[in-house]
């Protein structure tokens, strides 16, 4: 099998007819959806999807790892946007086109995500042909609820759940044999790499995923302002099996960062540090046991102490064309079959 980045496309067929008609605001101006065409064009079709997990319990107890129901929206380039059914999401998949995946941070509205996603397609875009890969926002429930310590402890619960969710999606599009990428930011991080620990096999809060888990995915990341401890990609760490599942990782962290300074707050009497303030002290381990290769950069001299992600893809940070980098590089080049475990 050759090995491109996952796309999704749609050739040749109609979606069904839209369940909604969207209104949202991108960038402060209000675009409506609208409901003008059952078979959006191939235009249309191609570029933007939000998967979402807003109206799913978020506690990992009671999360359906079988068979989630996620919700899926297709979202052209105009903003216009048209809920289709899962089944119809993944038989829209192709083996021959990349599919970038993109997971917010906390403190994020659904129109939020969906802008800062736009945002990072674009940024990413400046360096390399984006429209050749579509991009897939995964939409969690990230609301601001309260003070930010507070708020910041409960969210770190809900990326357990998080992390199931977006495991069962990455193993359904590896099961198709569907290349895929994950940029992530903050604790979308800590969703990320939670979910490919438990795509091979790992537990999180207890529960993994159901059947054979697999690992050698040679799925590329970046990880940009990572909020999860500094260890848990090691051998033994929390997320200790997530390296198995990954080709190439670029990470972007800030020695500088007010919030992630603070990180050991998240847990009572905790004293662990940020990934995303200290750097990476290893490379996670890959599927053959070697160390990943791995990119580093820490972008204090363009954040100071800031902790945005827009920021990240300006200045000396540079994030965009690094991030592209790393998409670029995979595209054309082999990569094993995951192995069942």
């Amino acid at each position: 099998m050759t090995r491109i980045l996952l796309t999704i496309v749609i050739i040749g067929t109609c979606l069904p007819a839209p369940r909604s008609l969207a209104v949202e605001k991108v960038g402060g101006v209000a675009v409506f959806g609208t409901e003008s065409s059952l078979c959006p064009s191939p235009f249309e079709s191609l570029g933007l999807w939000m998967v979402s997990t807003r109206h799913l319990t978020p506690e990992a107890a009671a999360a359906d790892v079988e068979s989630p129901a996620l919700g899926v929206t297709m979202m052209d380039e105009s903003g216009n946007r048209h809920s289709i059914a899962l089944d119809d999401f993944f038989s829209s998949l192709r083996p021959e086109r990349p599919v970038i995946v993109h997971v917010h941070g906390n403190r994020i509205t659904e129109q939020e995500a969906n802008g800062r996603g736009r945002f990072v397609r674009g940024q990413i875009g400046r360096h390399m042909p984006v429209e050749a890969a579509d991009f897939v926002v995964f939409s969690w429930p990230s609301e601001k609820t309260g003070i930010l310590v507070k708020d910041g402890r409960s969210k770190a619960r809900m990326t357990e759940a998080e992390g199931l969710y977006l495991g069962w999606l990455l193993r359904e599009l590896v099961r198709r044999e569907i290349p895929v990428a994950v940029i992530a930011y903050s604790f979308g991080c800590r969703v990320t790499t939670g979910a490919l620990h438990a795509l091979a096999g790992g537990c999180l809060s207890g529960r993994s995923l159901p059947g054979d888990s697999i690992r050698g995915a040679q799925i590329p990341v970046a990880l940009v302002a990572p909020a999860l401890d500094t260890d848990w990609l090691g051998p033994r760490g929390y997320h200790g099996l997530a390296g198995q599942n990954i080709s190439r990782m670029v990470l972007l962290y800030n020695s500088r960062d007010a919030v992630l300074k603070r990180y050991w707050m998240i847990e009572r009497g905790g004293h662990s540090q940020a990934l995303g303030y200290t750097g990476p002290r290893y490379s996670p381990l890959g599927y053959d046991g070697s160390p990943i290769p791995l990119t580093v950069r820490d972008c204090t001299a363009t954040l100071g102490r800031a902790h945005n992600e827009v920021q990240y893809y300006a200045g000396s940070c540079g994030g965009g064309a690094l991030i592209a980098t790393l998409l670029g590089e995979l595209l054309s080049q082999p990569a094993p079959l995951p192995s069942g475990e």
